[in-house]
């Protein structure tokens, strides 16, 4: 009597821990897997682009450092971290700098366009860029501050307009030219926008 009775209670015992280990199973196999992935090469590309190209690679993305940029000057990424090539779960940081910015030659549509400026306030950086650049106009963003982890699709998504030069309502031209010392040569008049973290 006492052989059965020891009998089915090692039995009920094996069939509790067949029906842990299944529920401990199943609960596994629900969880998603992390995906590890390559970290890009970024360094020395211009800083719209690394955080681009570090999106596209199923990061999110840190600045280190306040910046500006503009269509005539967009600062180099000259650090990242972690480094190209290395191993990180998907959607972890990647940290990168605003470096030096090189200052680039205005191209001219001609006739040279002019345009209405819109009030900018409380829009993404990104829509006065996108304005811009549809219109010939050029473009300053300034006072972006640093990063910690941004997911948006742009850089300049994770940023909001608190002020603008010019006033709303304005004529706008891409410049104007000038002389200086008997040379004629062109001044850029950007819209420019001050901003904040979005």
């Amino acid at each position: 009597m006492k052989r059965r009775v020891l009998v089915g209670v090692l039995a009920a015992a094996l069939l509790l821990l067949a029906a842990v280990a299944i529920i401990v199973a199943t609960r596994d196999g629900d969880k998603e897997e992390v995906r590890s992935l390559t970290v890009p090469q970024v360094t020395g590309t211009g800083i719209l682009r690394a955080y681009d190209l570090t999106r596209a690679a199923s990061f999110r993305v840190g600045v280190s450092n306040a910046f500006s940029v503009s269509a005539l000057c967009e600062p180099i990424t000259e650090r990242q971290i972690p480094h190209t090539g290395a191993p990180l779960p998907e959607g972890s940081v990647v940290t990168i700098n605003a470096g030096i910015c090189p200052l680039a030659s205005p191209a001219l549509r001609t006739p040279m366009p002019s345009a209405r400026v819109p009030d900018f306030r409380n829009k993404l950086a990104s829509e006065v860029v996108a304005w811009a650049s549809s219109r010939g106009m050029f473009w300053s963003v300034r006072g972006a501050s640093p990063l910690a982890a941004g997911s948006a699709p742009h850089l300049l998504d994770n940023y909001r307009v608190i002020r603008q030069s010019p006033r709303p309502g304005t004529r706008l031209r891409p410049g104007v030219f000038v002389r200086s010392g008997g040379t004629r040569g062109f001044r850029p008049t950007p819209i420019t926008v001050w901003v904040e973290g979005a």
